[in-house]
């Protein structure tokens, strides 16, 4: 699916509005997500490490770039620039959040410690 996916995208239209594109990638991984997690989770007995952690590693990957998709499938005029922006959304989500997924466990793991058994 990545593969057929990755065939409607033209790396250099990627480019055309990466400042806006970073932007929206960056408020989507630090705000939105948070506070949809945290208000999700409010009314059960999640920790606050634990809320935490679910709200950096989430959901993502071929689901919004192929929901992305319908639009240039559809033919509407700004189809390409919609799905882009998923596009760069979900990479950037995946090299940060990605890459920070065990440290962050390491971090909101309440059974942590310094010393050696």
């Amino acid at each position: 699916m990545f593969l057929l996916l990755g065939l409607l995208v033209t790396p250099s239209a990627l480019l055309d509005n990466w400042h806006a594109e970073l932007v929206i990638a960056l408020s989507l991984i630090f705000i939105a997500r948070p506070i949809a997690v945290f208000l999700s989770l409010a009314p059960f007995q999640f920790s606050w490490r634990e809320r935490s952690f679910i709200a950096w590693v989430g959901l993502r990957g071929a689901v919004p770039i192929f929901l992305a998709a319908i639009p240039v499938m559809a033919g509407l005029p700004n189809g390409m620039m919609i799905f882009n922006v998923a596009f760069v959304v979900v990479i950037a989500s995946l090299l940060l959040q990605g890459w920070t997924i065990a440290p962050a466990a390491r971090c909101t793991s309440p059974h942590t410690s310094t010393s050696a058994p």
